[in-house]
């Protein structure tokens, strides 16, 4: 069988697939990305040998020598479009055919340009950092993520800093243009220098774009040391000089802005956004912000997110939010006395905290912990761990952007794709979902509290909100 809308190359591999010799039923995939996706998404598992025609030639997507052997081809003819699509096929492969070994290379990459940032935001882990501990990513370190750029799609930006604050970032940004690199970021959009909007406008599809108050003082109280008029000045320059890049609104939900979340949908649909995304803000102990994580108000929560979604569908705004959080018991106006009876950022001591401070200089290597510890079941593998990679200013290489406490390998260390895959650490993680156990590190994923997740699901997701709401996170 050949998955090939094009009826020229169809008759060019039809005697090539007559010469093969491979077991059961053959499908062979070519670059054509639509019909082999969909192929894929609708496949039964293990029913098929796959096959990847390239270069007059089928390669065995079930054999470690030709997938090698084809990636190899791909960088000799600098054919990157193809080289990411044949990726992701092999992504899709390998989990349909439970592959034991991994050979594909994450399809989507954040790194983190720079842990710098212009702003101590009261919900950050930046609120406590040691600000002179901040740079950022060296050179040398980026050389080392090139590797995975020609059968990479999608690069993030971001960290824990303000990307458009990166040195070098111009230069980074000539490297992947030539490999084809579609970018995104989150960004507060406080800073956005002359030079960088032609890349804009060329190399990225959206900016995640950082916002808990329409309000200029409580803006500025959040988000200590920006200006709003900054930051509404910069939507309208991305608006008016690369309007084919969608912005979407991101919103941590707090104590601070619980009153107000209908008026940021209304900013948004305003100002030309695509989407409004809302998060609940997970308290930090190193921040001693537990009296502003908004599930200490449920009643008023519910209302305040019922109210926003409905006039986010009266103006036609696409908007994503914690739907686990409609429905809650408590009394909202009970909570709106209480929240208005504290001042707005309540007395902090966060060198009281127990377990570590400047979190986002402190990652820790996985180590059995995180399968031991593990206290929820899970079915499926996660989309994000399977796909993508995360990876700090300092080479050190993440399950994603949300665990912010703990790393796998560093780049220094790996010396194939095969080997990353297989490592201590990567392996572990990858046994605890064999397992149908939830690894410990992930028991304050937005994914999951978002439910964006289309591979990996929870039988007691009842049981796993709960645990998010009520105890402190996994440090390890």
């Amino acid at each position: 069988m050949i998955i090939c809308q094009d009826r020229a190359m169809q008759q060019e591999i039809a005697p090539y697939l007559a010469q093969g010799n491979f077991p059961g039923q053959q499908v062979v995939l070519t670059r054509e990305y639509g019909s082999g996706k969909g192929f894929l998404k609708e496949c039964p598992k293990g029913r098929y040998a796959f096959g990847f025609y390239y270069a007059h030639k089928i390669w065995d997507m079930e054999q470690e020598r030709d997938i090698l052997g084809l990636q190899q081809e791909l960088l000799r003819q600098e054919d990157y479009t193809a080289a990411k699509v044949y990726n992701e096929f092999l992504i899709m492969v390998t989990r349909l055919n439970g592959h034991k070994d991994w050979l594909f290379y994450p399809k989507e990459i954040q790194l983190e340009h720079t842990n710098r940032c212009n702003a101590r935001c009261i919900m950050c882990g930046h609120w406590n950092a040691d600000k002179q501990k901040c740079r950022d990513l060296p050179p040398e370190t980026f050389q080392r993520i090139i590797p995975f750029l020609p059968f990479c799609r999608h690069v993030g930006l971001h960290g824990y800093g303000e990307p458009f604050l990166a040195k070098h970032i111009l230069d980074y940004l000539e490297v992947y243009q030539k490999y084809q690199i579609r970018l995104y970021a989150n960004s507060n959009l406080s800073y956005l220098p002359e030079e960088l909007l032609p890349y804009i406008e060329r190399l990225f599809d959206e900016i995640n774009v950082s916002c808990e108050s329409v309000r200029k003082e409580d803006y500025e109280r959040i988000r200590q040391g920006l200006r709003f008029e900054d930051f509404v000045g910069n939507v309208g320059k991305i608006r008016k000089r690369c309007p084919k890049v969608r912005l979407n609104l991101s919103v941590v939900i707090m104590r601070q802005n619980l009153e107000q979340l209908t008026e940021l949908v209304e900013f948004a649909a305003g100002h030309g956004f695509s989407k409004v995304s809302m998060t609940e803000m997970i308290a930090m102990e190193e921040n001693g912000n537990y009296c502003d994580a908004p599930n200490q108000y449920p009643g008023l929560l519910s209302q305040a997110l019922k109210q926003a979604a409905q006039r986010a569908g009266e103006l036609q705004i696409a908007f994503d939010y914690p739907r686990d959080a409609l429905g809650q018991e408590g009394d909202a106006e009970a909570d709106r006395k209480r929240l208005r009876c504290q001042p707005f950022l309540a007395p902090r001591n966060p060198s009281a905290a127990r377990h570590r401070t400047n979190l986002i200089f402190d990652r820790q290597k996985i180590t059995s912990e995180a399968e031991t510890q593990s206290i929820h079941a899970c079915k499926g593998l996660c989309d994000i761990f399977s796909s993508q990679v995360y990876c700090s200013l300092d080479g050190r290489l993440a399950l994603c952007c949300v665990d912010g406490y703990h790393y796998t390998e560093g780049l220094a260390d790996i010396r194939s794709i095969k080997g990353y895959w297989q490592s201590p650490s990567v392996r572990l993680i990858r046994d605890c979902f064999s397992s149908h156990k939830l690894p410990a590190v992930c028991n304050n994923c937005n994914f999951i509290i978002l439910d964006q997740l289309k591979s990996l699901h929870l039988p007691d997701r009842g049981a796993y909100l709960k645990q998010v709401n009520g105890k402190e996170p996994y440090h390890g």
